[in-house]
């Protein structure tokens, strides 16, 4: 029998056992067979996102962007920005010059991108 309290299946039986979790975090997955148990820790992941992904702004107002799972260390950056670099959950910086502006978020092992539109 397997046990993965708070996750979306949180117990089976069988040779093997998927499930899911909504958050990041370690986790304990336990197996029951017979008299005998074993416990594993697994460390859950969730991708990395920014958001918004995209959002129009007017020349010269904030840029605000939001960073989720991940390794939980964020560090941004944003080409021709008021603010062109940060670490942290959130990042906010303006442009003086419309157009659509990139912003990266990076945690170290993946990279995605949020956009900015600027009129």
């Amino acid at each position: 029998t397997w046990s993965a309290p708070g996750a979306s299946v949180s117990s089976g039986s069988g040779a093997s056992f998927s499930t899911s979790y909504a958050s990041s975090g370690a986790r304990t997955v336990t197996v029951t067979s017979g008299t005998q148990t074993a416990s594993c820790q697994v460390q859950v992941a969730l991708p990395l996102t920014c958001s918004p992904t995209t959002q129009t702004v007017s020349v010269g107002a904030p840029v605000a962007i939001t960073a989720s799972g991940g390794s939980g260390s964020y560090n941004w950056l944003a080409f021709a920005a008021s603010v062109t670099s940060g670490t942290g959950t959130t990042f906010t910086t303006s442009y003086a010059s419309a157009g659509t502006k990139v912003i990266i978020l990076a945690d170290g092992t993946s990279t995605v991108s949020c956009q900015a539109v600027v009129n």
